[in-house]
C-alpha cells in the first residue's frame, strides 16, 4: 500500500510543477535559469514536494485507511491539499511578507497565496481523485499478482 501512496504523490507532484510552471508564465524549465522569482519557485517547489512525499508516508502508515473510498478518494486528495498548502504558504511569506511588504497584507495574501492555491486547486484537486480512482483497483491487482 505504500507503493499506491508514492504513486499518487509522484503523480500529484508533476501536476503541481506543471500547474505551477503555467501560473509563472515559465514555458520550460530552462526558463528558470533566467526567472526573477527562481529563489522564491524552488523553495515553493520543494516545500510542497517535502510536504507531499512526508503526507504520503504518513497516510500509507495510518490504520484509519482502510476502507476503500478513503484511500480511492479522501487520501489521494489529502496528499495533494497538504503538498499544495505547504507551497503557497512559504510562497506568500517568501514574496508576500518579506520581499513585498510595501503592498500591504491583504494584496500580497490575494497575490501570493490565493491566487496559487486556487490555480493549483482547480487542476489538481480533481487529478488528484481521477488518478487515485484509476490508480487503486490497479495497484489492488498488482499487489493479488504479487501475493499468488
Amino acid at each position: 500500500m505504500k507503493k499506491y501512496y508514492m504513486g499518487l504523490a509522484f503523480f500529484g507532484l508533476i501536476a503541481e510543477l506543471v500547474v505551477a510552471l503555467g501560473i509563472t508564465g515559465l514555458r520550460s524549465v530552462e526558463d528558470l535559469q533566467w526567472s526573477p522569482f527562481l529563489g522564491g519557485f524552488l523553495l515553493c517547489l520543494l516545500t510542497g514536494i517535502a510536504t507531499t512525499l512526508y503526507t504520503a508516508e504518513y497516510v500509507a502508515r495510518q490504520p484509519y485507511s482502510a476502507r476503500t473510498i478513503s484511500k480511492m478518494l479522501f487520501n489521494p486528495f489529502l496528499i495533494f491539499v497538504s503538498g499544495v498548502l505547504a507551497g503557497v504558504l512559504v510562497n506568500f511569506v517568501y514574496q508576500g511578507l518579506i520581499l513585498d511588504h510595501a503592498a500591504g497584507f491583504s494584496n500580497n495574501f490575494h497575490s501570493w497565496f490565493i491566487k496559487p492555491f486556487y490555480g493549483l486547486m482547480l487542476i489538481g484537486a480533481p487529478a488528484s481523485i481521477v488518478v487515485g480512482v484509476i490508480y487503486y483497483p490497479l495497484s489492488m491487482v498488482q499487489e493479488n499478482l504479487r501475493k499468488k
